[in-house]
């Protein structure tokens, strides 16, 4: 008769050992799968920021490509610089020049030079090394030889602009080359200023959006 209670004693007790354990199990399951999904969900600022770190990323690819237009804008204008020294770009005051010269006078001047550099040569040698004299003879002929290489320059010039000029076959032509010439510096000149512009208001774009990025990460 006192065996009975102990039996229902343990059947009361197993059940209820068996009911609770899974049910704890389940729950805490449930909490940590809501919060890993909370966790990896972008707050409305995340979201902000990725959408301007594109914007930017966009504006920044369209600022490359100006940037690159604006190098080879600037070459094309450098090989198109009326006031550039060389004959290959025809231009009106290089014209001007040419027709101031004279190349007989120059051609005079020329021969007279030759014949200083000859004369300053000769002083030089009958000069005892180390006189006033030898300084002298020596400082002069140092000039004239100078002012001779200059002068050939100036006519090796002369030449080349005649050369120039026949290869449009007179002045008149040469003068319409000129301002062809003029007209497309200007015109690329006017493009790059354009192109600048372009590129400082993507700058000031830029400049804005980085702005509002460091506002919504000190939110």
């Amino acid at each position: 008769m006192q065996i009975c209670p102990k039996i229902r004693i343990k059947f009361a007790i197993y059940p209820t050992t068996i009911i609770t354990e899974p049910s704890n199990n389940t729950d805490n399951s449930s909490n940590n799968s809501d919060s890993n999904d909370s966790n990896s969900t972008p707050t409305a600022n995340q979201k902000k920021i990725k959408d301007l770190q594109d914007q930017i990323a966009s504006l920044s690819d369209q600022e490359n490509t100006i940037n690159d237009v604006i190098s080879k804008t600037r070459l094309e204008i450098d090989k198109k610089n009326p006031n550039d020294d060389s004959n290959d770009i025809p231009s009106e005051e290089k014209l001007d020049k040419y027709n101031t010269e004279n190349i007989n006078s120059l051609d005079d001047g020329i021969s007279y030079l030759n014949k200083q550099v000859e004369n300053d040569t000769q002083k030089l040698k009958n000069s005892p090394l180390g006189s006033n004299d030898y300084y002298i003879a020596n400082s002069k002929l140092k000039d004239d030889t100078s002012n001779l290489a200059d002068l050939q320059t100036v006519i090796d010039k002369y030449n080349d602009m005649t050369k120039a000029i026949n290869s449009y076959q007179n002045e008149y032509g040469y003068l319409k080359a000129a301002q062809q010439a003029l007209d497309q510096y200007n015109s690329l000149n006017g493009q790059l200023s354009d192109l600048t512009k372009q590129k400082d208001s993507l700058d000031d774009q830029i400049n804005s959006l980085y702005a509002q990025i460091n506002t919504l990460k000190n939110q």
